[in-house]
């Protein structure tokens, strides 16, 4: 039944504007958001009114955060995390982030998105995202 209500606030999502994001974007986020959220659902109010007004609220502080840090907005070349490797093929370069976003958990690769895009995230997580993305093209 959860699943179901989830869908169903993401399809109603879909048709909204939130600033830089597609619909698409807005559907997966819309995802993440939600599984986060539903933990926190006490039961007692509906619950498709609980994941819109919670999604809703996120996406537009997500949307908001966005325009606020563009001046503070930084691109990250995810290259120089691994000094060592040549990555001069463009070829190469392409692999190397199709390895690193099919690997990553989906937490970690909507940090490492989000950075790749500019966005400022918290130390602790961008630490991480720099950690596993060294650890998996020093695996390979």
């Amino acid at each position: 039944m959860q699943e179901q209500a989830i869908l169903d606030v993401i399809q109603r999502l879909k048709t909204r504007k939130f600033s830089f994001m597609s619909s698409e974007d807005v559907a997966q986020e819309a995802w993440v958001i939600a599984n986060e959220v539903v933990k926190k659902w006490d039961g007692i109010r509906p619950i498709e009114n609980f994941l819109m007004h919670s999604i809703s609220r996120r996406l537009i502080s997500l949307s908001r955060n966005y325009y606020r840090n563009e001046n503070k907005r930084e691109v990250i070349d995810f290259r120089s995390l691994v000094e060592d490797r040549p990555f001069t093929p463009e070829e190469r370069i392409e692999d190397e982030v199709d390895l690193v976003l099919s690997t990553l958990p989906p937490p970690l690769r909507r940090d490492f998105l989000r950075l790749a895009n500019g966005v400022i995230l918290a130390n602790t997580r961008k630490d991480a995202v720099y950690l596993a993305v060294k650890e998996i093209l020093n695996d390979d």
